[in-house]
């Protein structure tokens, strides 16, 4: 997954179509798509920032609820293999 694009080049484009330049024009210079140049104006517009949203964080495990389950057949046959804790 790409990294999100930086504060700097974020602001950067949203001054730009402030300035007056088209969407276009600021997407070719800043080699970023039109989309993304339309996003920042508006959310500068409306917030008076460009920050982005967070990147990456906590995915639970599928697992999880079965944990308690797992731990308690492990603990009355710590022997047992995989194969017969998923049957």
């Amino acid at each position: 997954m790409p990294k999100p694009y930086s504060e700097d080049l974020r602001s950067r484009v949203a001054e730009a179509v402030a300035a007056g330049n088209t969407v276009r024009a600021v997407a070719l210079q800043y080699k970023v798509s039109p989309a993304f140049v339309c996003r920042m104006h508006a959310l500068w517009r409306e917030t008076g920032a460009v920050q982005g949203k967070s990147f990456g964080g906590y995915k639970r495990s599928r697992l999880e609820p079965y944990e308690a389950a797992i731990k308690e057949q492990l603990a009355n046959h710590p022997s047992m293999t995989l194969k017969e804790l998923q049957s």
